[in-house]
């Protein structure tokens, strides 16, 4: 909950069956991450809940969060 990656590299992690909940993102980026489209990476922002099952999606939600 009340996340923060600020200046943050991700480097192979494993976020199968990740939450979280109110992330603040900037200059985020990742490598070698992996996701299961099974037990997918939840994102909790504002009630709303988004998916993440590949790491194109994942970089693309970073992306949009810096801006927001």
């Amino acid at each position: 909950m009340d996340c923060e990656f600020l200046e943050t590299k991700l480097h192979d992690i494993n976020f199968e069956g990740t939450i979280i909940s109110d992330l603040f993102t900037e200059n985020t980026t990742g490598l070698d991450l992996h996701f299961n489209k099974k037990f997918p990476m939840n994102f909790w922002i504002s009630n709303h809940r988004i998916e993440i099952t590949d790491s194109l999606s994942f970089e693309k939600f970073l992306k949009d969060m810096t801006y927001e």
